[in-house]
């Protein structure tokens, strides 16, 4: 009997053995082993990114209030490596949280979003937002077919120009790649910084300084006592581009009649009214009425005389031949040997022309999109002045500041 409970007594410690064994087994494994994938693994988290917006230069400048863009709607399209459309979103800026098929611009460029159910080829990333009226769903909304059907879409000046001064109706364009998730929650993740597709020019004064060239027979140079400007005009510009950022249609006048706005109906600057700033009365432009006569600033309520412009910084358009020009016409000049007291020499339909831009001494080959370009005094002298525009160049100093865009504030209904 007593063998027999022995013989027992081994084979429950042997199956007791075998059981913890298999159990040891079991934690081991579940330890170890990853979690299986879910379905949010398979979506892309998109974040909006932009430029802090910061004044440099040479200059102090205080901030110019149409300088900052508030964005609104747009789409987001997925791409492969070859540049077909995969999958696309609508932007909503009124939206206040994502959905399946509109994304929030607040969350987009504050949390990100993830999409949910994208493309495992996709490669690429592309958002636009403040588009044109023309551009909406009827051709941009687009689940298939290439990415260069949009980006070769174009816009004009037209289109940029804000009757109030600021940029609020540029648009935007970000592209980037994705890049592998820095959380299990998603498949992969894309940062895309926005840029604004023109460059801004502001101009906060027109004055004189003493000629250097012209001299009297006595060696002293000529002052301008006084000037009426009749109009401030964009000169060699780019008419159209496309949501790509590639200018088109270089606008060049050179006959003076061109730059006499309103006066006359069939003025080439009929067609581009948001380059120009004119008027035919007698007093010129409005400007400050505290201005010197030699020295003219914007109304008052008004901090810069502003132009968007189409810049010059894609490939073979980065030289200075592409560069816009400020053309200044004035309708009357009077000006006299410096020092002298008479009433001086008056003449009409004068011209200035800025052809160049310098930052910090170095003279710049073109302008970026996404910044602003600063005069903050076109001082010219008697030097500058020719009875002909795009014919007497000059190069005035600017300072540079990338241009700041935002969401606007929804504000709740009451």
């Amino acid at each position: 009997m007593e063998i027999r409970k022995v013989i027992l007594t081994t084979k429950g410690m042997s199956e007791l053995l075998i059981t913890w064994i298999m159990l040891s087994g079991c934690v081991h494994n579940s330890t170890v082993s990853p979690p299986t994938p879910t379905d949010e693994a398979t979506g892309v988290m998109i974040k909006l990114l932009r430029i802090a917006s910061t004044r440099s230069g040479a200059e102090p400048q205080k901030r110019i209030s149409g300088q900052s863009a508030a964005v609104s709607n747009g789409y987001l399209y997925l791409t492969g490596m070859s540049g077909n459309i995969l999958a696309y979103r609508k932007i909503d800026k009124d939206a206040e949280t994502s959905d399946g098929s509109t994304i929030s611009l607040e969350e987009l460029q504050s949390t990100g979003v993830v999409l949910a159910d994208t493309p495992s080829d996709a490669v690429y990333c592309y958002v636009y937002l403040n588009l044109p009226a023309g551009m909406g769903d009827s051709r941009m909304a687009k689940s298939s077919g290439s990415i260069s059907a949009i980006e070769n879409l174009l816009f004009t000046t037209e289109d940029i120009y804000d009757a109030a001064d600021a940029i609020g109706k540029v648009p935007l364009r970000g592209v980037a790649a994705l890049k592998p998730a820095s959380s299990v929650l998603y498949r992969s993740e894309a940062n895309v910084m926005m840029t604004l597709l023109a460059a801004r020019i502001e101009i906060a004064k027109i004055s004189s300084v003493l000629s250097k060239k012209l001299l009297t027979y006595d060696d002293e140079p000529y002052e301008i006592t006084s000037f009426k400007v009749a109009g401030i005009f964009i000169n060699n510009f780019f008419h159209n581009s496309n949501l790509s950022g590639l200018p088109s249609d270089l606008i060049l006048h050179r006959d003076e009649t061109a730059f006499i706005g309103t006066e006359v109906p069939n003025s080439p600057y009929k067609d581009y009214t948001e380059m120009f700033t004119y008027s035919h009365l007698p007093s010129g432009i409005a400007h400050n009425s505290a201005d010197a006569p030699n020295e003219w600033t914007p109304p008052a309520g008004s901090d810069v005389w502003a132009y968007n412009v189409f810049p010059n910084d894609t490939a073979d358009l980065r030289t200075p031949a592409y560069l816009p020009h400020i053309i200044i016409r004035f309708s009357e000049l009077t000006y006299r040997p410096a020092g002298d007291t008479g009433a001086g020499t008056t003449i009409n339909d004068g011209f200035i022309t800025v052809s160049g831009f310098s930052s910090k001494g170095t003279e710049l080959q073109f302008l970026k999109k996404g910044w602003v370009y600063s005069f903050s005094d076109v001082a010219f002298s008697l030097d500058n002045v020719s009875n002909r525009p795009d014919e007497s160049y000059i190069n005035i100093n600017v300072s540079l500041s990338p241009i700041d865009w935002y969401v606007e504030d929804i504000s709740p209904e009451l």
